[in-house]
């Protein structure tokens, strides 16, 4: 397609580039980031770049969430799928957004790292593959954020309308599936718009979204659709269903005849649960905030980012934040949950195990032990106990 199709001049724009940058408009070439003055040999592309401390931090987040995200999902997503006891409604969700976070720390985050660490914003892996980055990026970005609202609205309806008819784990395994394709749907626009675009005045190529000549409105429409969608809308729903929750928790009266030890027990097994939903809640907003408010400025007031190293410092901040979410549910998830917890102490052995019988024996192995489920909200209790808790 014809490169005039697109509007440099406006994009230039959003990354504040200066009035005397002609030369970029006519070779109708676009830079990744805000470059200095071409016609002034006192500024140089160097002056601009990130500093070495943001690139650090924003380089362990990356390696730190690869690692973790790579391996604790993976485990997590297995146990869910191979044994049957780990098949509560509530850990398929979790399942769910186990398998978004893998699917980002697995496919995304090595381009990222490689990207914007090691080449500083050199793209050297074709169109393809920028335009699957960034696919990936919106999809699962999306598949998490409506895990957790299932995941919040199923809590909300068990514990504050208990009476209702619960949905059967048929119904979650589809309400998972539809996740995905919303996801897969409106992360479309991220692939389509995906170019790379040679620099003006150094080697190399930039990977991002360019919009076409005469729809910068709907630019502007597009991502304020996905702020509302993705972090607005669903931290408020999110937030009024923990809010209840907690409210209902702390005050509701554990009825029968209780001794003082078995009431603490009781409280502090609530208490957990709520805490969990609320870090979970207060983490991704925490790490989401940043990059919607700074995209939100970039695009509507774009001389309010008056620097260019503020520009550059405060976007690698911004997304290595947001990357570091999936991270941040790794670690809450094995902190507070003691079964996730025994389980990948014991996973190396027993997959071990049914990995060596296999081959051996050529028969299907005896699952080697049981676990507990992972839901939100289990306890140690009576038998009677803990089959409800795992039916929810």
């Amino acid at each position: 397609m014809d490169e005039s199709y697109y509007d440099y001049s406006w994009y230039e724009q959003l990354f504040l580039l200066e009035d005397d940058h002609e030369s970029h408009l006519q070779n109708l070439s676009i830079p990744a980031v805000p470059l200095s003055n071409v016609s002034n040999n006192s500024t140089t592309f160097e002056d601009r770049d990130v500093p070495v401390t943001a690139k650090v931090m924003v380089g362990i987040i990356y390696v730190l969430t690869g690692v973790l995200c790579g391996f604790v999902n993976l485990v997590l997503v297995f146990s869910v799928a191979y044994y049957k006891k780990m098949q509560s409604v509530t850990n398929i969700l979790i399942a769910n957004l186990a398998l978004s976070d893998f699917g980002l720390a697995v496919i995304s985050l090595p381009f990222s790292l490689d990207y914007y660490i090691v080449h500083t914003r050199l793209w050297r892996h074709g169109k393809a593959a920028c335009a699957a980055v960034n696919f990936m990026q919106m999809a699962s970005l999306y598949v998490s954020t409506y895990s957790l609202v299932v995941i919040t609205i199923d809590r909300y309806l068990v514990i504050i309308h208990p009476r209702l008819p619960r949905m059967r784990r048929k119904g979650f395994c589809a309400v998972a599936g539809l996740t995905w394709m919303t996801s897969v749907f409106l992360a479309v626009p991220a692939a389509l718009y995906s170019r790379v675009i040679p620099y003006s005045s150094r080697d190399g190529s930039y990977c991002g979204q360019l919009w076409p000549v005469g729809q910068r409105a709907s630019y502007r429409a597009y991502y304020i659709a996905v702020f509302v969608a993705e972090f607005a809308l669903p931290v408020v729903v999110m937030w009024y269903c923990y809010l209840r929750i907690l409210v209902r928790v702390c005050n509701r009266r554990v009825p029968g005849q209780h001794t003082a030890t078995q009431t603490d027990q009781l409280a502090r097994s609530r208490l957990r649960t709520v805490r969990m939903l609320i870090l979970l809640t207060t983490t991704h907003m925490l790490c989401w905030a940043p990059y919607h408010v700074v995209s939100l400025i970039r695009d509507f007031y774009p001389d309010l980012l008056n620097s260019f190293l503020l520009n550059n410092t405060t976007m690698y901040i911004a997304e290595g934040l947001a990357m570091g979410n999936s991270m941040m549910n790794t670690i809450l998830y094995i902190v507070i949950n003691p079964n996730i917890r025994s389980y990948l102490k014991a996973a190396p052995r027993d997959f071990y195990r049914c990995c060596t019988n296999r081959k051996v024996k050529g028969r299907s192995v005896r699952r080697p032990f049981r676990l507990s489920s992972l839901s939100l909200g289990s306890y140690k209790g009576s038998s009677k106990r803990q089959a409800s808790v795992e039916r929810a």
